[in-house]
């Protein structure tokens, strides 16, 4: 395993990368479907016809980039060896339900394309999911159009201890950074309990969306993007307790968007707490 401390800490062996993405496309396949039952109770075929055409339209970008630069163009490689997948289930359970499809695959087009612009001569890896989920939201605010919430927003308790059952899972296997997971939902749960008991307000309504099954998601796929975050323990660490509390903010005094765009500076400003990080840690033992 190699990381590169000065743009950016990610994995780049591509034998364990393969290995991971396969585990975590099982689990976000087994996610999506069980939300597809439990959840999904009106307009089951748009649903499922809105993911497929989100899996094609990044499986062509795929394919074509691959071609770009005349590497492996198989379809089932592509499938199991990259992001395509997976990204486009989370895409699909995650943007507003009352977005356009076309507008969402223009979105997506244009993400792809701008995310590898900036990947190939800015060396700076942007987590995709964020990026696009920001200009879903967005375009929602421009155009005055009111933002229409999964109903998965509420806590479901069976769904709550099966998230948690896919984290320890996910962290046996090596296939989570836990330390960013765990470090979130600690410091979203630490915030919203000292709101809202200095501002009596009810305890329970922010419980319910902090293990919500669309919060356990972001907090375990989406934040956590083995891609675009750090590989320093200390520096995961750091990047949790933050996006936690750009999480509290964004839902109690903001929008959402405004979360997936502290995301996505985030993103560019990891390369910098990484590199202090690493600096702390060669000055000072408490860190080895």
């Amino acid at each position: 395993m190699k990381f590169d401390t000065k743009f950016g800490n990610y994995i780049k062996c591509s034998n364990n990368t393969s290995k991971i993405l396969k585990k975590i496309l099982l689990i976000v396949a087994i996610i999506y479907f069980l939300t597809f039952i439990i959840y999904i109770t009106e307009n089951k075929v748009i649903f499922l016809f809105n993911t497929s055409i989100i899996c094609i339209v990044n499986l062509l970008l795929e394919l074509f980039y691959r071609k770009m630069i005349r590497t492996n163009t198989s379809i089932l490689h592509i499938l199991g060896n990259s992001y395509v997948l997976i990204y486009s289930f989370l895409i699909s359970l995650l943007t507003p339900i009352n977005i356009p499809l076309s507008v969402l695959i223009i979105i997506n087009i244009f993400s792809y394309i701008l995310l590898k612009i900036i990947d190939k001569f800015l060396k700076i890896k942007i987590n995709y999911i964020c990026f696009v989920l920001f200009l879903s939201i967005l375009y929602l605010n421009i155009n005055n159009i009111n933002i229409n919430t999964c109903s998965y927003l509420t806590m479901n308790v069976f769904l709550m201890l099966m998230m948690i059952i896919i984290i320890a899972f996910l962290t046996i296997n090596d296939c989570l950074k836990w330390r960013i997971a765990i470090s979130y939902f600690i410091t979203l749960l630490v915030i919203t309990s000292v709101y809202s008991l200095f501002f009596n307000i009810n305890f329970l309504t922010s419980i319910n969306f902090i293990f919500s099954f669309y919060n356990m998601i972001i907090g375990t796929f989406v934040i956590v993007d083995m891609k675009t975050t750090s590989v320093i323990p200390f520096s995961q660490i750091i990047y949790g307790i933050f996006i936690a509390i750009f999480m509290f903010i964004s839902i109690e005094f903001l929008n959402y968007y405004w979360f997936y765009m502290f995301v996505l500076i985030f993103n560019i400003v990891n390369p910098i707490i990484d590199n202090i990080c690493i600096y702390v840690k060669n000055k000072n033992s408490f860190f080895n």
